[in-house]
């Protein structure tokens, strides 16, 4: 059996609807509240949006995990299950993108469905939890413990790789002529190392 989370506020009927949005939103705009006013989506039919950001450290997590990050409308690697498909309907309109994050490889079995406001090339682009996925959803906990296995694994490659590039270098040192040196051909150059 799939098991669903999803990250609305408390305020939030099962509907998908912010309770009290219109007064919300009326106290929001007399109070001259802009911060939340940025929540509150441009359209004619001002919504309130129940979703929260996803924080710095859920987001370095889920990016470790899931590589693939997939507009909902290409995503077909599994179903996605019903409730999801309400959530990802009442929050079209509120994102300049869905997306589903998930792992190729089915290695982490909990896809997750997150909202992208921005340019994904931009430094101020924000991400939304949504919802999440699966036939056990491990723990935030058991999950960054993963995310961070993976980072150290691919941080370990990398300086093993770079210590190899390095080390041929250093090999190949005594064949260069004295002349390399002098006249400054790039093999002879020292690297700089941090």
């Amino acid at each position: 059996m799939v098991q669903v989370e999803t990250y609305e506020v408390p305020e939030v009927a099962y509907d998908g609807t912010v309770e009290s949005s219109e007064e919300a939103i009326t106290l929001i705009r007399s109070l001259g509240l802009q911060g939340q006013e940025k929540l509150i989506s441009g359209n004619k039919n001002d919504v309130r949006s129940p979703y929260r950001k996803m924080t710095k450290e859920e987001f370095i997590v889920y990016s470790s995990l899931f590589e693939d990050k997939t507009p909902i409308d290409k995503y077909g690697d599994e179903p996605i299950p019903l409730r999801v498909l309400q959530v990802a309907a009442h929050a079209k309109d509120l994102f300049d993108k869905l997306e589903v994050w998930h792992k190729p490889n089915a290695d982490i079995k909990d896809p997750i469905l997150v909202g992208c406001n921005g340019e994904s090339w931009s430094s101020t682009r924000e991400y939304f939890m949504l919802a999440r996925w699966g036939d056990s959803l491990m723990p935030f906990a058991e999950l960054a413990t993963v995310a961070a296995k993976i980072m150290r694994e691919k941080l370990s490659d990398a300086l093993n790789e770079g210590i190899q590039k390095l080390q041929s270098r250093l090999d190949g040192l005594p064949k260069l002529s004295d002349g390399a040196f002098i006249r400054g051909e790039e093999s002879a150059k020292v690297p700089t190392i941090y």
